[in-house]
């Protein structure tokens, strides 16, 4: 859910409603697309789940939709580690298919 930047109730509103393990997940999902320079078109997975408090993140990319070789990685650690792990894994991937 997005909002005006300035509109502050409707900010409060969206506090009361968040799901704050629900955003750790999409927020490490998002910044390994943002690191990896993904888009609509581009053969990338990620999902990060929590599990006993611990962040666990699987992703998958090929190099291109003819290419039938898919690289992949995993990660794991505390819930405040997703951006870290997000960008090293998209590092890791992105040496592999450049």
């Amino acid at each position: 859910v997005e909002s005006r930047k300035n509109d502050t109730k409707i900010l409060e509103i969206l506090k009361m409603i968040n799901h704050q393990r629900t955003k750790i997940c999409t927020d490490m999902e998002r910044h390994f697309l943002a690191e990896l320079g993904g888009d609509c078109s581009t053969p990338i997975a990620a999902l990060a789940e929590i599990e006993d408090n611990k962040l666990f993140f699987k992703c998958l990319v090929a190099k291109s939709e003819d290419d039938p070789h898919i690289y992949s990685c995993n990660r794991a650690g505390n819930l405040n580690e997703g951006k870290i792990m997000a960008i090293s894994a998209a590092r890791e991937l992105k040496s592999l298919i450049e």
